[in-house]
């Protein structure tokens, strides 16, 4: 089905390109007025690891006007986002689609004269939705990676502006910020950007006290999402690890969960021998507010363990195929945990409660 869906884009792909040619293969870095930036996928992660790149576009261009491209499902991460001036929202899922909505997205996408550059954030590989949406920007010039060109063609014939991706190891937020290198945009740090609000920060503290956290000085945190079960840290294991910090360390332990966990929760609270806390069913930015007030955050490596990092909270994650170096929050308080087959059923208790520990003692007050 994905197959037949990726012919029917790039099908979908060269009948726009017969209307819309590519307009510029010069420009100057500092004409840019309106620049688009496009980050459609639905993966909460991949999200929060561009954030620093729209943040390093707003440093080079302040003055400029910056839309940003986003599903639906990430429109909670940008909102507030001082370094976003607007933000397009894209149904990701077809079924939602109708004509009324296609045609309102194309004039929010050419509102105001266009933009003078498209940045297209493929790393990984290509989006051929990405570049549907930057060609129908009806950008001046649009701009992405070298990465995955396609094939078929003579030349390039989407983008007007290339960066080259070299084969040196790098995090996903260099690769990110290699491509816009290309118009002399310099890194501002790795860090990610998520803007809660006062009310919503307000919010999380208020949940805390219904639930008669706040009394407590050290509150871990605990997510085992992931309906993948190759990336999921065995729910019997995480148990007793949670047992064990309870008890070595006098912490509390809060569970967060989203929509699709509760069943996993029910499991896990059959296992786990002492008592733990749970965090109400609530909006992804009031989850971020709860977990502001954590002191650690025990995670698989998902979307939550991003949006720890973009709250400074420090965090245990445990990994499987996902590289650690390329995917986790650079910063030495997000502490990653994996052995050498990549198999998440392979990492033992010890091993999680070894990293813990250093977590503990260098991150936790």
């Amino acid at each position: 089905m994905k197959s037949v869906e990726k012919k029917l884009r790039i099908l979908f792909l060269k009948l726009i390109l017969f209307f819309i040619k590519n307009k510029s293969t010069s420009f100057e870095a500092k004409s840019f007025d309106r620049i688009l930036i496009i980050r459609q996928h639905d993966q909460l992660g991949d999200f929060l690891i561009s954030t620093p790149t729209i943040r390093a576009v707003r440093k080079k261009f302040p003055k400029s006007y910056i839309s940003v491209v986003v599903s639906q499902y990430l429109e909670p991460m940008i909102l507030n986002n001082p370094n976003v001036d607007e933000i397009i929202v894209y149904r990701e899922k077809l079924s939602r689609w109708n004509f009324k909505w296609f045609i309102n997205f194309i004039k929010n996408l050419r509102r105001d004269g266009g933009y003078d550059l498209a940045i297209v954030l493929n790393t990984i590989s290509r989006s051929i939705t990405s570049d549907l949406i930057a060609l129908l920007s009806n950008a001046k010039n649009i701009l992405s990676s070298d990465n995955h060109l396609l094939t078929g063609f003579k030349t390039e014939p989407v983008y007007t502006i290339l960066s080259h991706r070299d084969e040196k190891e790098k995090t996903e937020i260099q690769r990110n910020l290699d491509i816009v290198k290309a118009i002399d945009v310099k890194s501002n740090g790795f860090d990610y950007d998520l803007f809660l609000t006062n009310e919503e920060i307000l919010e999380g503290k208020n949940i805390l006290k219904k639930l008669n956290l706040h009394r407590y000085k050290k509150i871990v945190g605990v997510h085992f999402g992931t309906l993948d079960v190759t990336r999921r840290f065995p729910l019997d294991k995480l148990a007793e690890v949670i047992d064990l910090i309870i008890s070595k360390y006098n912490v509390t332990v809060l569970n967060i969960i989203g929509k699709n966990e509760i069943a996993l929760q029910d499991e896990f609270l059959k296992l786990v021998k002492h008592k733990i806390y749970l965090a109400p069913l609530v909006p992804i930015r009031i989850s971020a507010s709860i977990m502001q007030n954590l002191s650690l955050f025990l995670c698989n490596d998902t979307g939550p363990l991003h949006i720890a990092s973009a709250l400074n909270i420090p965090t245990v994650s445990f990994h499987s195929t996902n590289d650690p170096k390329i995917w986790k929050p650079p910063h030495s308080r997000h502490i990653a945990v994996r052995t050498k087959d990549k198999l998440i059923n392979s990492i033992t208790v010890r091993d999680a409660m070894n990293q813990i520990h250093k977590a503990m003692t260098n991150y936790v007050n």
